[in-house]
C-alpha cells in the first residue's frame, strides 16, 4: 500500500530551524505535555524545545479536557488537527546533541487516538537530526470501511505503508505504539496496545529507511518528528512520549 506523502514531511521541514538541543541523561528522554513546561490551548511551537511548520502553527496544539476528549495522563495532551485547505501541521523535537545521539538499541513509545473529525492520517518517527526522512515512523491511518483507524509502518526498503494486522481501533480510544529498534540489524519492531495492555497487533523486522545511510554510519537517533497525513479534515490526540536505551 503506498502513500505519495512522507516526502511531503521534508517539504514541511525546510521552514523548521531544529536548533534546540535537549541532552537527555542516560540518553532517556520522556514528556508528557503537562505544566509547567507546556502551557495549555497555545500553540507548540516554541514550547519546550520544539520546531512547528510556521505556515500553520496551530495545527499542533497543547489541549486539556477541553479538546472533547480527556488525556489518558495527567491532564494535558498534544492535539494534531489540520483544515481542508490549510497546510500541514509538523512538529519536531531533538531530545539530545549529536554526541549525545542514541547509537544502540531503544524503545520509542506514545500514546495516541483519534476522533470522529479526523478523515486523513498521522504519522511519528523517531530518526536523526541529520536527515529528516530517516528513522522508524508509524501511523495511524482511516479505514477504507466502518468508523476507525488501521495501524500502518513504513518499510524502508519497499518504501510504502503497509498495515500492520486486521485491527480497527475505534473513534476515541487510546493505544499504545511500542517501537523497538535494532541498531545492529537496522530494523525495527512494532507492538500496538490497547491503553490496559492488551496486545493488539505486532510486526517484527522492518527495515528502517535509512536516507543518505547516516544510521548505518553510526549517526544515531535523537529526534523525533511528527505531521498529519494526506488530504482532508484531520484531528489526532498524541500523549506519554517515552524514548530508552535498551540493552
Amino acid at each position: 500500500m503506498k502513500h505519495p506523502a512522507l516526502p511531503l514531511v521534508t517539504i514541511a521541514l525546510v521552514t523548521l530551524g531544529f536548533t534546540s538541543v535537549v541532552a537527555a541523561e542516560n540518553t532517556n528522554f520522556q514528556l508528557g505535555f503537562e505544566a509547567p513546561d507546556y502551557t495549555a490551548e497555545a500553540s507548540l511551537q516554541s514550547q519546550d524545545g520544539w520546531s512547528v511548520n510556521q505556515e500553520n502553527p496551530d495545527g499542533v496544539f497543547i489541549r486539556g479536557n477541553e479538546a472533547g476528549i480527556t488525556p489518558p495522563e495527567g491532564t494535558q495532551m498534544l492535539e494534531v488537527t489540520r483544515q481542508v485547505g490549510t497546510e500541514i501541521p509538523v512538529a519536531g523535537r531533538v531530545f539530545a546533541s549529536v554526541r549525545e545521539a542514541i547509537t544502540g538499541n531503544l524503545t520509542f513509545s506514545f500514546l495516541t487516538t483519534a476522533d470522529a473529525a479526523s478523515n486523513a492520517a498521522f504519522k511519528i518517527g523517531i530518526g536523526s537530526s541529520f536527515e529528516s526522512q530517516s528513522g522508524a515512523w508509524v501511523s495511524l491511518r482511516r479505514a477504507v470501511s466502518g468508523d476507525g483507524f488501521g495501524l500502518y509502518y513504513w518499510d524502508g526498503n519497499e518504501k510504502s505503508w503497509n498495515q500492520i494486522g486486521n485491527e480497527i481501533i475505534p473513534l476515541g480510544e487510546f493505544i499504545r505504539f511500542e517501537v523497538a529498534v535494532n541498531a545492529e540489524t537496522m530494523t525495527f519492531s512494532v507492538k500496538v496496545l490497547s491503553i490496559d495492555g492488551q496486545l493488539l497487533a505486532e510486526k517484527d523486522d522492518i527495515p528502517l529507511w535509512d536516507v543518505g545511510g547516516h544510521l548505518a554510519a553510526g549517526k544515531g537517533f535523537n529526534r523525533i518528528v511528527l505531521s498529519a497525513d494526506q488530504h482532508g479534515p484531520t484531528r489526532f490526540f498524541l500523549d506519554d512520549i517515552k524514548v530508552q536505551s535498551t540493552p
